[in-house]
């Protein structure tokens, strides 16, 4: 089954489209709501998630050439595999643990990248307008924020080897009793 993009469907928001084995979809605009699965043996190619469009990635599932933007959001469990990536102004790419990416992502000016449980974001640079939020669950390690980008640890997130070069760092970290926070010159702990 390969609907192409000349399939018109009507649904209503928090509908769920499944993709099955062997079944392909390409250049589908996700909105208003609509969850796109790909399941299993499943490939979504070039789709657009906005609007409060989710595009999920399952386990043995494939996405390339995602582009989530404007509300939209794209959301990898274990074992699903995506390619190339791009994520625009108002868009989310959440990675859980056991998600595998084969190709690049794009963060552009307004874009969210998000750890989510079990994943690790390892040497992400983030940049101006760009931001990384860390999920509970999830962790980063060893990333670098610059001028006008922003780290979010969200609680029951972790976060190694951070260095702050001007942008903004944002922690849920609480510090108990004999516990120590350190924040070092030119870093801000909010």
């Amino acid at each position: 089954f390969n609907p192409g993009s000349s399939v018109n469907f009507t649904y209503a928001a928090g509908a769920i489209a499944l993709l099955g084995s062997g079944a392909i979809a390409s250049g589908f605009a996700i909105t208003s709501g609509l969850i796109a699965e790909a399941g299993a043996g499943a490939s979504a190619i070039a789709n657009t998630a906005t609007s409060g469009g989710e595009a999920v990635v399952l386990s043995g599932g494939f996405a390339g050439s995602l582009v989530a933007s404007a509300g939209g959001s794209g959301i990898v469990s274990s074992g699903g595999v995506i390619s190339d990536v791009t994520i625009g102004s108002g868009g989310l790419l959440e990675l859980f643990g056991g998600s595998i990416n084969n190709g690049n992502i794009t963060i552009g000016v307004g874009g969210t990248f998000e750890a989510g449980s079990g994943y690790t974001a390892s040497g992400i640079t983030v940049s101006s307008g760009q931001t990384l939020e860390i999920a509970s669950g999830g962790t980063a390690s060893n990333t670098t924020v610059l001028s006008g980008g922003t780290l979010i640890i969200l609680p029951g997130g972790q976060d190694f080897g951070t260095i702050n070069s001007g942008g903004t760092v944002t922690s849920a970290v609480i510090v108990s009793s004999g516990q120590t926070l350190i924040v070092s010159s030119g870093q801000t702990s909010n």
